[in-house]
């Protein structure tokens, strides 16, 4: 889903995750600041269905990403992880060419899971609430000692 004319507002630069599909279905832009933590993306053609609303597949993989991306964030070097549950709320519509961005929230980490939680909006409207549970792919401590 990339496109040329997907350009990010002031302030952001683009990120690109080395799996096809995340690097299609964006482009998604990260805060340029150091120590500013969020994740953005433009609704391009590509992503509208046929009343020029951005679809809600899209809506849910932007959620999906942004909740997963600030658990990965939580380790030097990048937490892998994989996505457990997910729920998302749609409240309000995005536009072609609207700049969107993500809240989110760390809101139970465990050993094994993490618990999240954010929107997304455009400006200062939230277009979407969402929920998710991912699972935390790192060994434990002690693990394979015989």
């Amino acid at each position: 889903m990339t496109d040329g004319a997907a350009q990010p507002e002031a302030g952001w630069k683009r990120v690109r995750f080395g799996t096809p599909f995340l690097d299609q279905s964006g482009p998604y832009f990260v805060p340029e600041a150091d120590g500013v933590r969020g994740l953005a993306m433009r609704v391009t053609a590509p992503h509208v269905n046929y009343v020029s609303a951005a679809h809600g597949g899209v809506l849910a993989t932007f959620a999906d990403v942004a909740l997963s991306y600030q658990v990965f964030l939580l380790e030097e070097g990048g937490l892998p992880i994989t996505t457990v549950s997910m729920a998302v709320n749609y409240l309000a519509p995005a536009k072609l060419g609207d700049w969107l961005t993500s809240e989110v929230r760390i809101d139970r980490l465990g050993a094994r899971i993490a618990h999240t939680s954010g929107r997304l909006l455009r400006g200062e409207t939230t277009l979407m609430t969402m929920t998710g549970v991912y699972n935390l792919l790192r060994p434990l401590a002690g693990a394979g000692k015989g």
